[in-house]
């Protein structure tokens, strides 16, 4: 069975996350399917613990194969989140307006810069979307994004050696035109 738009990625996505609540398997905090195109089908699962014994490990990847050999898939990579090095909406929101205008793969090395841990380009890629509707960024044609008014306003601004403005500044000048 092919998958090819988001919708049905992010039904597959519900329909595990669901699959996993009902076989009571509840540390799992969030699901993200990179890629099911050919090969491989690519997951990431989001843990609500740091640390998970090897036999809920085993349990989770045979829940998860089972799930896609359903759909004719046998091939699965699983991969773990830990939710404490995933950028959250406010450093997502801070890196844009640092980069700014910024692509998806500058955005994801300067997260990566700053000690976050971005699962696929995919998965972030979902993130900025979410905030586009939500109208806190802008997309542009060329594939950049910048952040819009409202987004502004949610970035917190100042005059301190730590503010956003003052890295926005050392960025200009350290960015090669």
């Amino acid at each position: 069975m092919e998958f090819s738009r988001d919708e049905d990625l992010r039904a597959l996505e519900a329909a595990l996350a669901q699959a996993f609540l009902a076989q009571s398997l509840d540390l799992v905090r969030s699901v993200h399917i990179a890629s099911v195109d050919t090969g491989a089908v690519r997951v990431w699962l989001g843990l609500r613990v740091a640390e998970v014994d090897a036999a809920k490990i085993r349990d989770l990847k045979s829940m998860v194969k089972s799930f896609f050999s359903l759909y004719g898939r046998s091939e699965v990579l699983l991969g773990f989140v830990d939710f404490l090095g995933e950028p959250g909406t406010l450093p997502i929101l801070r890196a844009i307006k640092i980069e700014a205008p910024v692509s998806l793969r500058r955005l994801v090395e300067a997260l990566s810069r700053k000690g976050f841990m971005v699962p696929s380009e995919s998965w972030l890629r979902t993130r900025l979307d979410t905030l586009r509707r939500k109208r806190l960024l802008v997309w542009s044609k060329g594939g950049s994004y910048s952040l819009s008014e409202a987004g502004l306003r949610v970035v917190r601004h100042g005059v301190g050696k730590r503010s956003s403005d003052v890295e926005r500044v050392l960025a200009l000048g350290r960015r090669k035109w």
